[in-house]
């Protein structure tokens, strides 16, 4: 996102019009989306006091090394990564199934016999080319794309609403390139911009729900805006982390009311 910084978004629906920023974590660039996912779970957690049962995110958070921590949470991913294969693999009572996605030709794949170097079980079927294998991941990765076809287009598309927010995030960089340096100065950054862009969602939201006209709400829309905030802070629910919430929030604050 930031050249030489990734930043991490999640966000949690508060209703069906209005979606806040919950956790933002910022790391090195070289560092691999999947490392995100369970630090972002827990954290939102955390700030919600709510267990996460629905996750919508993009095919490069999907790892096998995230199964164990997303075991009991629907995972709604918009892609895999790589190529389709030309079979459909699903494991039954009897053996695993292999479907010709072209011909829609079914047979029964073969379990291979390890070896001594082998750590998991393979099968294999006879193609007119020869022998072909099939490992514990190719399974997966088949299982994972039927239940992606099988999503409904509302659910595909509401990954789009965090792809808007990280367009927010970035757009008053230039080149997407910020003028900080140093990941602490760069977390502190992303968590002002995401305030920033909290606070902006929760105002139009009390517009939007509000029945009077837009001069009459200009003023008072922000009085239940910093009462929702005010009453995180309280609660020790803040939307930012413990250690920044007060400096973070003045200086938004500070913002918010120049531009006004």
């Amino acid at each position: 996102m930031v050249k030489g910084y990734s930043v991490n978004i999640t966000e949690t629906c508060a209703n069906d019009n209005l979606n806040l920023i919950t956790n933002v974590i910022v790391e090195k660039a070289n560092t691999p989306d999947t490392v995100f996912v369970e630090p972002a779970i827990e954290a939102t957690t955390e700030v919600t006091g709510q267990k996460v049962e629905k996750v919508y995110a993009d095919g490069a958070y999907q790892s096998p090394a995230n199964d164990a921590c997303c075991e009991n949470i629907d995972m709604v991913f918009t892609g895999i990564q790589g190529f389709e294969s030309k079979y459909d693999l699903e494991m039954t009572q009897e053996g695993l199934l292999v479907t010709d996605t072209k011909t829609g030709e079914q047979m029964k794949a073969v379990l291979v016999k390890k070896h001594k170097n082998s750590k998991e079980d393979r099968w294999r079927i006879t193609a007119p080319s020869g022998y072909y294998y099939f490992g514990q991941l190719a399974i997966r990765s088949s299982h994972l794309r039927r239940q992606m076809k099988g999503r409904s287009e509302e659910e595909l598309h509401k990954r789009n609403n965090v792809e808007a927010t990280i367009f927010q995030l970035g757009f008053p960089l230039r080149n997407n390139k910020s003028k900080y340096r140093g990941l602490i100065k760069q977390k502190t950054w992303a968590y002002c911009r995401c305030l920033w862009i909290n606070l902006v969602r929760m105002l139009n939201f009390t517009k939007q729900i509000c029945q009077r006209t837009f001069k009459t709400m200009e003023k008072p829309a922000l009085v239940p805006v910093f009462f929702y905030y005010f009453n995180l802070e309280n609660s020790g629910q803040t939307i930012l982390s413990r250690t920044f919430s007060s400096v973070l929030f003045l200086s938004i604050l500070i913002n918010f009311y120049v531009l006004l």
